[in-house]
């Protein structure tokens, strides 16, 4: 399994929605999913993310999401963010693997640019 699917850090309903996707992703691109490694995991139990306020400051808050999936560049990015190149091509992959995800009992929101926070539906 490629490193960027590693999901060794994680356990009990993560890991059966890592999995879920992990076995998703298989199918969707098949022979392809060893090229999106770019060296950064997918899935993170914990994301912090920064932002700026109109006055030039920056700040940065942890997200209290269930579970994260961050593309932090290369061809996830592109194929996978509702930001990256497929989706400005016209791909609905993005929102593919969103439907996906809230058909196991969850709920999806963009952090930022290159995460995808995953709620449990009942929170």
């Amino acid at each position: 399994m490629s490193t960027w699917l590693d999901i060794s850090d994680l356990s009990g309903k993560q890991l059966t929605l890592a999995k879920s996707i992990s076995q998703w992703m298989h199918d969707k691109f098949e022979g392809f999913v060893d090229d999106f490694d770019s060296g950064c995991p997918l899935f993170f139990k914990e994301y912090t993310y920064c932002f700026s306020t109109s006055d030039g400051r920056l700040h940065s808050r942890k997200s209290n999401a269930f579970l994260h999936l961050v593309w932090d560049g290369g061809l996830a990015y592109d194929m996978l963010s509702p930001n990256g190149d497929a989706a400005h091509m016209g791909s609905n992959l993005p929102w593919k693997l969103q439907t996906f995800i809230e058909e196991q009992g969850y709920l999806c929101e963009e952090v930022d640019n290159i995460c995808l926070a995953i709620y449990k539906e009942d929170e």
